[in-house]
């Protein structure tokens, strides 16, 4: 069983859970600001300009995220200066939200510090696919919320990443119909909403999204015109320095159901 740690692609559970705290109506925060709690984004004028500061050193591609755990903690009426650690009471309703949308016990999932040094979750990657299979129209039982979250990411797919960047062109170019966060993928299918969850084994980033459209185009989720729109990722220019072609993408594996 591959276990994976969920890093950004945790972000957009970990932003339900600060809304259960009903920090998004105490705070007054909208679809652009819970948008920028699921975002790994590159720090453009748009992203800094909601922020409404001048970026220092401390502030990095996941102040969403923190900014937002922040006023849950306040939403909750509890202590800020440790709102980052496993006992803190927000981080325990990050917990439960995790086990809840993955179907596993809190006990299997295991959790770490990340870069950003808020806590990350380690879990199977099947499970980690089952956390993306909520929408805006089936949440799970008690989790009205996620509706907030899905609508706040189709709204504002530029605030999730940034220009030219993966999730945001690929959530453009499906119109609201595929969400993404670095890089779990959830769209509607036949039987109700899919999750995709990737990882690629040496960290790749490039690849990653090459094996994302790959898994798009075998499940024939989209057209040819969307495809078009994301070939650059889907079939990257291998060049070295002197932009020579140095090689090419293909893929040696096919989407089939589990057995």
């Amino acid at each position: 069983m591959r276990i994976t740690l969920a890093r950004s692609t945790a972000k957009p559970v970990q932003a339900l859970a600060v809304l259960e705290t009903g920090a998004h109506e105490i705070f007054n925060l909208d679809t652009g600001d819970i948008a920028l709690m699921c975002a790994l984004h590159s720090s453009e004028d748009e992203h800094v300009a909601r922020a409404g500061i001048t970026p220092t050193a401390i502030h990095n591609n996941c102040s969403g995220k923190h900014a937002g755990m922040i006023a849950g903690a306040r939403a909750l009426g509890t202590r800020i200066e440790d709102y980052h650690r496993l006992e803190h009471p927000l981080q325990g309703q990050v917990r439960h939200a995790i086990a809840d949308l993955s179907g596993l016990d809190p006990g299997d999932v295991v959790w770490c510090n990340d870069g950003c040094n808020l806590l990350a979750p380690a879990l199977p990657l099947q499970n980690l696919a089952t956390v993306g299979v909520w929408t805006r129209s089936q949440p799970p039982p008690g989790r009205d919320t996620c509706r907030k979250v899905f609508t706040a990411l189709v709204q504002h797919p530029e605030l999730v990443a940034g220009q030219g960047r993966f999730c945001t062109t690929l959530m453009h170019a499906y119109g609201g119909a595929v969400v993404a966060s670095e890089c779990g993928a959830q769209m509607p299918g036949r039987d109700g909403a899919i999750g995709i969850a990737v990882k690629i084994e040496d960290g790749n980033i490039g690849m990653l999204y090459a094996a994302v459209m790959e898994i798009l185009q075998q499940l024939g989720i989209g057209t040819p015109e969307i495809w078009h729109r994301l070939a650059r990722f889907h079939h990257p220019k291998l060049v070295n320095t002197a932009g020579v072609t140095t090689g090419s993408v293909k893929f040696d594996f096919k989407v089939q159901k589990a057995l």
